[in-house]
């Protein structure tokens, strides 16, 4: 099984390498993209209410966001993000949904172990065929508590499947009832880098890790619009098989999901919305303090879940004094990155564009398809093709150009 810590470091990862695979040609012209920060607030974590991430959204559309702690079932054991931003007629947005997982047992009885056992017991016949039975029942009966305990969750009782099923069983009937796929595609450098850090767990005999990643596409009624959704879905699991000798032989499978990253528009927008959907998911960023808070979480799970929201107030505390307050300013622009022809290298992968917002000091990325960059007294962003006048457009507001941060 993936262990908490290199489960992290792979959904970094994977969440940039589905940002990547994401992005798509922009068309050549490009309407006003009004933008302003959202900060998510985790309210439940550390007795008081600590800001989480942050992230540019449209300003007339409509966010909810939020942290949750140790939900009662959950591919993520710690702490699942909401975060959902669409526009005020709802018919477009992005969705991070909470990550699925999918547990299946079963015990299988080898009738040629139990034979070639008989003979070497004799008389015991009788008696070893009523335990088998008996650890059978047992084992079903757990089976069917588990299933009466995870229904309505985000956990199912499912073998391992691959991500169209999952989309198809899990996700749109609980998402977009009534919804089909329409589209699939691989992301095989997700999967390759998922194999590669796969290869980094120590080896289990008789388990087999494997992992898949997707773009589906899906059509769907949405308030009687015909609507599509892309969603990025990333599966790994493990298939774990006992002694096949074994008068009783036991299958296991363990499938996660990452968060479901999920953009929506009327059927034949989707594509043409693109940069602003790039835009939300590649100014996403978390407040350093908050993840450092969390990776020691993960780290002392074990006494976090006895001591529960106490000890977590108590690291909280202990990350505020560690992590200095220069570095904190940074979590509202850009991550720190030591090697900045890398960030560099990033920022072309991810179409944005570092731009110095002059009120507040900070830097912020901008998308890249844009020629000019505005901030307002509001604190509000303005992107514009060249030539656009920003007080024309929006004249209750002052406008101030931003410059490249480098």
């Amino acid at each position: 099984m993936i262990g908490i810590a290199l489960r992290n470091r792979i959904a970094t990862l994977a969440y940039a390498a589905a940002t990547v695979m994401l992005l798509a040609p922009a068309a050549q012209a490009q309407e006003p993209l009004l933008l302003e920060r959202h900060i998510i607030v985790d309210r439940h974590g550390w007795q008081r209410p600590v800001d989480a991430a942050a992230a540019l959204v449209p300003a007339n559309w409509k966010t909810k966001s939020g942290i949750d702690w140790m939900r009662r079932c959950s591919a993520d054991k710690i702490f699942d993000t909401r975060f959902v931003t669409r526009s005020a007629d709802g018919r477009r947005g992005l969705q991070m949904l909470p990550g699925l997982k999918l547990d299946y047992f079963d015990i299988r009885f080898n009738p040629d172990a139990f034979a070639a056992l008989v003979p070497a017991v004799p008389g015991t016949e009788g008696m070893l065929q009523a335990q088998m039975q008996q650890q059978q029942m047992e084992m079903q009966q757990k089976i069917e508590a588990l299933k009466r305990q995870i229904a309505g969750t985000d956990c199912h009782w499912s073998p391992a499947i691959d991500a169209r099923t999952i989309v198809e069983r899990f996700v749109i009937p609980r998402r977009a009832p009534g919804g089909r796929v329409i589209a699939e595609e691989p992301l095989p450098e997700i999967e390759q880098m998922l194999a590669r850090q796969a290869t980094q767990l120590t080896p289990v005999q008789g388990s087999r890790p494997w992992q898949q990643a997707r773009r589906i596409r899906i059509a769907f009624d949405n308030g009687g619009v015909a609507t599509e959704a892309d969603l990025v879905i990333i599966v790994y699991g493990v298939v774990a098989e006992g002694n096949p000798n074994d008068i009783n032989v036991n299958t296991m499978h363990s499938t996660w999901t990452f968060p479901i990253v999920t953009r929506w528009a009327p059927a034949g927008e989707l594509d043409a919305m693109s940069s602003t959907f790039d835009t939300i998911e590649q100014s996403w960023r978390f407040n350093p303090r908050w993840s450092a808070a969390t990776a020691k979480v993960r780290a002392n799970i074990a006494a976090i879940e006895r001591e529960g929201a106490r000890r977590r107030h108590e690291i909280w505390m202990q990350t505020q004094r560690e992590i200095s307050d220069i570095q904190m300013q940074s979590w509202q622009s850009r991550q720190d990155t030591a090697d900045q022809a890398h960030q560099d290298f990033l920022d072309v992968i991810h179409e944005v564009r570092p731009m110095l917002d002059p009120v507040s000091g900070h830097e912020v990325d901008m998308p890249i398809h844009y020629d000019d960059f505005y901030v307002s007294d509001q604190g509000q962003y303005l992107a514009l093709e060249a030539g656009q006048d920003p007080g024309a457009l929006y004249p209750d507001q002052v406008w101030t150009e931003m410059t490249p941060a480098r």
